[in-house]
């Protein structure tokens, strides 16, 4: 009876306290914890089932801790090219300069419309935006461009209307928008050359959103272009293109793949920056993280 009883405490009573005690300690909010010692048999396989759940949680944790600080990493970098100096100097000099040629209403309509635009980027909370708000932003932005090279610039909406209630990331489009504008077509703009932007918005299937901003500009250089995605800093060097960057790693941070931006682009030519996004049609939806990811992220620490 003594044996049996040693037994018994030894390879059921003492691991199942252990199992509880390691409970107790993960419902005090303590993941990272394992119970080490395992009698081989089914209490055995019940602690070593335990064991693997807790790790695949503090993995979780991890994962979500990880991508919450490389989503606020982006959100600051975001915030450079919410207000960008050199828009705010171009436009300023623009207003300066129209002041000068026409000294009345142009002048008035183009601070009417920066009052606007500078009203609503700064207002503006939320990670999201309703596209049609969104389009509202870009409208005036595009207006205070179009005064300032004397309407040379000419823009095309193609908006399909079940896409403008559709919520999209907040200033994604302003930032490619002005890199059309100040890096492809300003040599077209300031040679009396025909510029031209188009941006359309459709849906692809009931689960993808497409945004492209096509202008028939300079266009990007093949080598910049193929490593454009992969920040490769030997390459990647210019606002430009740590723009586009930023943006494609902010989309992928919030929704995962296959989500992103795609760049099509012929030297001399066009460039057509295509923003792939998730049908988000309320602030409450969410895309929630995967089981692949989290198998990705712990064969990469295990590693």
């Amino acid at each position: 009876m003594f044996l049996f009883s040693y037994f018994i405490s030894k390879e059921i009573i003492l691991p199942i306290k252990r199992l509880a005690h390691a409970m107790k300690k993960v419902g005090e909010t303590k993941i990272n914890i394992e119970v080490v010692k395992k009698p081989k048999n089914e209490i055995g396989e019940i602690i070593s089932g335990f064991n693997q759940m807790i790790k695949r949680i503090d993995d979780l944790f991890t994962l979500m801790i990880e991508i919450e600080r490389k989503k606020r990493k982006s959100e600051i970098d975001m915030l450079k090219y919410q207000i960008n100096p050199h828009f705010l100097y171009n436009t300023i000099n623009s207003i300066r300069f129209s002041a000068m040629k026409h000294k009345d209403e142009i002048t008035t309509n183009m601070l009417i419309t920066l009052s606007r635009l500078l009203r609503n980027t700064l207002s503006h909370k939320s990670n999201l935006i309703q596209l049609k708000k969104e389009m509202q932003t870009i409208r005036d932005y595009i207006i205070l461009q179009q005064l300032r090279y004397d309407n040379k610039l000419n823009v095309e909406y193609n908006i399909e209307g079940k896409t403008q209630h559709l919520y999209v990331p907040y200033m994604i489009l302003q930032p490619i928008i002005e890199n059309s504008i100040m890096h492809g077509l300003n040599l077209k703009l300031n040679s009396g050359g025909f510029a031209n932007i188009i941006l359309n918005s459709y849906l692809d299937d009931n689960n993808t959103h497409i945004i492209s901003i096509y202008d028939n500009g300079g266009g990007i250089a093949s080598p910049i272009m193929e490593n454009i995605m992969e920040h490769h800093s030997n390459i990647v060097s210019d606002s430009t293109q740590i723009g586009l960057y930023n943006i494609h790693k902010r989309i992928r941070l919030q929704y995962g793949e296959p989500y992103g931006i795609e760049i099509q682009s012929v030297v001399g030519e066009y460039t057509n920056v295509k923003f792939i996004l998730p049908v988000i049609r309320n602030m409450e939806e969410s895309i929630p993280i995967s089981f692949d990811q989290i198998e990705n992220y712990t064969s990469e620490r295990s590693g």
